[in-house]
């Protein structure tokens, strides 16, 4: 499946290679075949969809859904150096099929509620950041659909997550709070048996619930956390392998490397010399 790249879908953007947008406010306009991705990489991002004002958050995403008028205003000054907006538009049964990799109800309230925004994590930020630069600085065109399939499931996985949650009973709450935990990175260097004790519950309700909702064990959840965590660090720090694997919680580099391995099919260093693209 290839993924259609608008590479010049306002009037005022740049080549393909520049794709941030850092000089100007877009003009009015209607995505008849696609959907559009505005990720906010600074504050102060006004966003119109259908004559609906709504000030978008830094570090967050807004999907907005084909057949709306659609146009973004930079308020903090005139003119920004820096990238403030990353832009992209995806063919809409390209996207229709991503969509239902992650679920089958998505594109139905993704289409309902004209636009719809994320707030990144720090860490998933920073990923989604990587693959941004990344993709900016590839030239091969299968190369770039690939990218672009990762950033636009890694929203939507992250979309998903998020979606419509509701608490139905105290189990899970608990569930769900150690799932926030985990993803803010509180549980990577702490002993599973102490986040079940923290629970006025049973250690077998905790984990079969935490499954339910995540679909996996809280123990193979935190792994792939690590993992994920793991991989951001081999490609945005000069970090070592020592310092990643004690980071992560692995007291033994030896476990941390095999465990990286089974998970990437490749070891750290590896990992790193065949992706690493910033300093």
């Amino acid at each position: 499946m290839s993924i259609k790249i608008y590479l010049k879908k306002h009037p005022l953007y740049r080549e393909f290679y520049e794709f941030h947008w850092s000089d100007a406010s877009s003009r009015e306009h209607t995505h008849c075949d696609c959907y559009e991705i505005v990720i906010a990489l600074k504050p102060y991002i006004k966003n119109v969809v259908d004559g609906e004002l709504s000030v978008l958050k830094e570090r967050s995403a807004c999907i907005i859904a084909p057949r709306f008028t659609h146009n973004v205003l930079y308020t903090d000054t005139p003119y920004c150096k820096e990238p403030f907006l990353f832009n992209l538009a995806i063919d809409e049964h390209v996207f229709c099929n991503l969509c239902n990799n992650v679920s089958s109800n998505m594109i139905n309230k993704l289409n309902y509620n004209k636009a719809s925004e994320i707030l990144f994590t720090d860490e998933e930020f920073n990923y989604i950041y990587y693959l941004i630069n990344k993709l900016s600085k590839t030239v091969d065109e299968h190369a770039s659909s690939t990218l672009v399939k990762n950033i636009v499931m890694n929203i939507l996985h992250l979309l998903n997550l998020v979606d419509n949650v509701e608490i139905n009973s105290k189990l899970e709450e608990y569930a769900y709070s150690v799932k926030e935990q985990i993803d803010n990175l509180d549980y990577l260097t702490v002993d599973i048996k102490d986040i079940y004790s923290k629970y006025p519950v049973s250690f077998s309700s905790l984990i079969n619930e935490f499954k339910r909702i995540t679909g996996k064990t809280i123990i193979n959840y935190i792994v792939d956390k690590r993992m994920s965590y793991a991989k951001l660090l081999l490609l945005t720090t000069n970090y070592s392998i020592t310092d990643i694997s004690q980071t992560v919680g692995y007291s033994s580099q030896s476990f941390f490397i095999s465990k990286f391995k089974e998970t990437f099919g490749k070891t750290p260093l590896q990992y790193k010399k065949e992706n690493k693209i910033m300093p």
